[in-house]
């Protein structure tokens, strides 16, 4: 099996082999589908399910859709286009989650940043893989991101700008303005290749800069289903967002989807 390296949409160079996809397709690992259109067949099957639980919010299917729908079309309108980077640096909220099937129905990549990172960090990810768009908290166990992020910006060539989540203040839009316009439609966005970049995670560089590693939407669809087989997660089983402010026991712990 050959491997070649080819440029991404979003201008990472990746690895590729068209025989080791073939096999992958074969054997039923990668589908020709994303996480969006998964996402969009279950939310039009059962709009009222109940999806994801933060504290005390209950989020369902039809209502994350409808969120992500109108933040793809802010990401529209802040010009972005297939492969461009945006990053977030939240809690498991359900912010997150909308941030991440925004981006992926329009073909962006993720970027999440763990919240402890602090100016060094942060400033050589977003600066590494040039993130157009940055989600911050405004304030998070005491530590005021958004500030953190003010104080970035001259370092930032490619940030467009910030968008504080739970928070107001005079840096950076508010999360609600992102989601003031009309839900993108289907035919307004942009098709998704499959192959393309879906997410870039950064290691924690104990021994250097952080690496970033690469994971397309096939991966990361395979990731998914199998993950739900290792658990046995059903349609009607609940996995809880663990709580960002206290300790969770091993059952309680998952993905941020907390109903099928």
């Amino acid at each position: 099996m050959s491997w070649t390296l080819r440029t991404d949409p979003s201008g990472f160079a990746t690895r590729w082999s068209d025989d080791v996809a073939a096999h992958y397709r074969a054997a039923g690992y990668w589908r020709e589908e994303t996480l969006a259109d998964v996402a969009r067949r279950a939310s039009r099957d059962a709009p009222d399910r109940l999806l994801l639980i933060d504290g005390d919010r209950r989020v369902t299917r039809a209502e994350a859709w409808d969120a992500a729908s109108r933040l793809a079309a802010f990401f529209l309108s802040c010009g972005l286009e297939p492969g461009d980077v945006v990053s977030f640096q939240l809690p498991n909220w359900i912010e997150a989650a909308v941030i991440a099937l925004a981006a992926r129905r329009c073909g962006l990549v993720l970027n999440p940043v763990p919240p402890i990172y602090r100016e060094s960090e942060v400033s050589y990810i977003l600066q590494d893989c040039r993130a157009k768009l940055m989600f911050v908290p405004q304030v998070f166990r005491k530590h005021d991101h958004q500030r953190m992020l003010a104080g970035l910006r001259s370092q930032l060539q490619s940030l467009q700008d910030v968008v504080v989540v739970r928070g107001h203040g005079a840096d950076g839009m508010a999360w609600e303005h992102a989601l003031s316009l009309a839900p993108a439609r289907d035919d307004a966005l942009p098709p998704i290749d499959p192959a393309a970049a879906m997410v870039v995670m950064y290691t924690s560089g104990t021994t250097g800069r952080p690496k970033g590693v690469i994971h397309n939407h096939y991966a990361f669809d395979y990731r998914v289903r199998s993950m739900a087989e290792a658990w046995s997660i059903g349609p009607s089983d609940v996995v809880f967002m663990p709580s960002p402010v206290r300790r969770t026991s091993p059952a309680r712990t998952g993905p941020s989807t907390c109903r099928g």
